[in-house]
């Protein structure tokens, strides 16, 4: 057989085999597509690693177990919830409004975005266990450089706490804020999914830690424009929250807000170097 036709000859049969290949690869990746459609959790974060084991299974990303699971961190979830006609009792964790503070005194410039009873979050954030977090926003910062926008205040002793009219505020409508332990895992966008996935696996995994709820404290970030280099080792993700509806002028309809904090100093209860982030979707 001449060379020439017999190099064209295994061009051709190796052409021919890799579409094949990939016709085979095309119809599996619309198979799983489609089964992904006919899956439902009744619940959309992760309550426990046995609820965990179960979504694998189901999603196909078994093989993958070991590899997930070593990733798994804890988060709690909230969801702000309207307060009734009677507001939200006085010292409770809630988003909006005005902060309660010792004797009614403002304890920044800043708008107050929400407090954060320290008992209601003393497993994720082991220190400090008791006292109230406030959270204020410089919203022209927030609005021209969306970076490094948040001030967190800590205070210990919560003894006459009063509304603080006085300040402040984001938002007027107030949600009380009720915390549910669940787990969290890396942003599906994020290095290590993309190395331990297939592009088909990578759906499912979309699908096993995809959320409605976005509104978190703790566990890793979940970005909706970039993901974020974080290590959970060395930074607590110390808040992710959707915004509401707000008065200000220019505020993004679908928008996030991330706070970052070192570790140690929160152990320390040091809460004056943050790192935070705006995230937003244009319409």
């Amino acid at each position: 057989m001449d060379l020439s036709l017999a190099i064209a000859l295994g061009v051709t049969l190796v052409i021919a085999i890799l579409l094949i290949a990939f016709n085979n690869v095309s119809k599996d990746k619309m198979n799983y597509q489609k089964y992904l459609k006919t899956i439902f959790f009744e619940i959309d974060y992760i309550p426990d690693k046995s609820e965990l084991q179960h979504r694998l299974s189901l999603l196909k990303l078994d093989k993958n177990a070991r590899q997930i699971e070593n990733k798994v961190i804890d988060m709690l979830k909230f969801v702000p919830q309207t307060a009734t006609d009677t507001g939200a009792e006085v010292g409770c964790s809630k988003m909006g409004g005005y902060g309660d503070t010792n004797f009614g005194k403002p304890l920044s410039n800043n708008s107050f975005l929400m407090q954060i009873n320290c008992k209601e979050i003393k497993n994720i954030v082991t220190s400090p266990s008791e006292g109230m977090l406030y959270f204020f926003v410089d919203t022209e910062k927030m609005l021209k450089e969306k970076k490094n926008f948040v001030e967190v205040q800590y205070v210990s002793d919560l003894s006459d706490l009063q509304e603080c009219s006085m300040q402040n505020r984001l938002y007027e409508q107030v949600s009380v804020l009720h915390f549910t332990a669940a787990l969290s895992l890396p942003d599906p966008y994020s290095l290590w999914a993309k190395e331990t996935f297939t592009d088909m696996e990578q759906e499912g995994y979309y699908k096993l830690i995809n959320t409605d709820n976005a509104n978190q404290i703790g566990g890793y970030p979940q970005s909706i424009t970039q993901h974020f280099d974080f290590n959970p080792d060395t930074h607590l993700l110390l808040l992710q929250v959707e915004c509401m509806e707000s008065s200000l002028k220019n505020m993004p309809k679908w928008a996030r807000i991330y706070v970052f904090a070192d570790k140690e100093k929160v152990q320390a209860n040091d809460f004056t170097s943050l790192t935070s982030y705006l995230q937003y979707f244009d319409e």
